[in-house]
C-alpha cells in the first residue's frame, strides 16, 4: 500500500532496493502493535455501600482498572477493605466451631497454613471439615487461609485471608427468577444476571465485614 501510494503520488515505480526499506519500516511500525491483547474486566459502584466492586482473578488485573479509572477521572481516592478480625481467625473459628455464624456455614473446602513463615499448606476438597484430620491440624496450630461457605443458602463462595470472594455460585432460590428471561436474548440475560449479582453482593458483603467484627476504620 505504501509503494502504491508512492507510485501514485510521485508518478514513479518503487524499486527493489525502496521496497526493502519500506517493508522494514513497516514491519518496525506494526511490530509492537502485533502481539497486543485485549481483555474486559467487569466492575460496577455499589453507590449504596460506598464500594467499588471488581470481577478479577489477580490483584494486577484489578489494579490495572483502577488505573485506568484515574487516568479517565483524573482522581479516584480508593482504600482496600479491612475488618477489626483478621479473616483468618475468623474462619479458624468457624471450623472449630467455637463461633456460629447463622449467615455463613462452611463447606467441604478449605486451605490451612502453618502460622510460620513458609509453613506447611494443605488443602481440602470434597472432605467434612468436621472430620478428625482436620481438627488435628487445627489443634497443630494451622490457621485457615480460604475457606468455602454458603451464605444464607442464597450462594456459594471461597472466602480468602485478604477478604477476596471467588468461585460465586448462585443457589437455585436465586436463580429461578432467571428462568424467565428470553436466553436467546444475550444482552438482555447479561443485564438481569449482572443486576442479581450486583443485589445479591449489596447484601453479602456488609454480612460479610460484620461477620470479621466490622470495618477497621470509617471510610471517607
Amino acid at each position: 500500500e505504501r509503494a502504491e501510494q508512492i507510485e501514485s503520488e510521485q508518478g514513479r515505480t518503487v524499486g527493489r532496493k525502496e521496497m526493502r526499506e519500506l517493508r522494514d519500516r513497516v514491519a518496525e511500525e506494526l511490530l509492537p502493535r502485533a502481539f497486543t491483547r485485549s481483555s474486559r474486566t467487569y466492575a460496577y459502584l455499589d453507590t449504596h455501600n460506598q464500594l467499588l466492586v471488581i470481577d478479577a482473578a489477580s490483584d494486577k488485573k484489578a489494579e490495572s482498572l483502577l488505573t485506568l479509572l484515574r487516568k479517565s477521572l483524573g482522581s479516584l481516592p480508593l482504600q482496600p477493605l479491612a475488618t477489626q478480625s483478621a479473616p483468618t481467625t475468623i474462619m479458624t473459628q468457624w471450623l472449630k466451631g467455637e463461633i456460629v455464624s447463622g449467615d455463613f456455614t462452611p463447606l467441604d473446602e478449605c486451605e490451612l497454613r502453618d502460622s510460620e513463615d513458609e509453613g506447611a499448606v494443605i488443602r481440602c476438597r470434597r472432605l467434612a471439615l468436621e472430620s478428625g484430620d482436620i481438627d488435628h491440624h487445627l489443634e497443630a496450630g494451622m490457621i485457615a487461609q480460604k475457606l468455602a461457605v454458603e451464605w444464607r443458602e442464597r450462594l456459594r463462595c471461597v472466602l480468602d485471608a485478604n477478604l477476596r470472594i471467588s468461585r460465586l455460585r448462585f443457589n437455585d432460590v436465586v436463580t429461578e427468577e432467571l428462568d424467565a428471561i428470553d436466553s436467546r436474548d444475550a444482552a438482555a440475560l447479561f443485564d438481569a444476571q449482572f443486576v442479581l449479582m450486583a443485589l445479591e453482593l449489596r447484601q453479602l458483603i456488609p454480612a460479610l465485614l460484620d461477620a470479621f467484627g466490622g470495618e477497621a476504620e470509617h471510610r471517607t
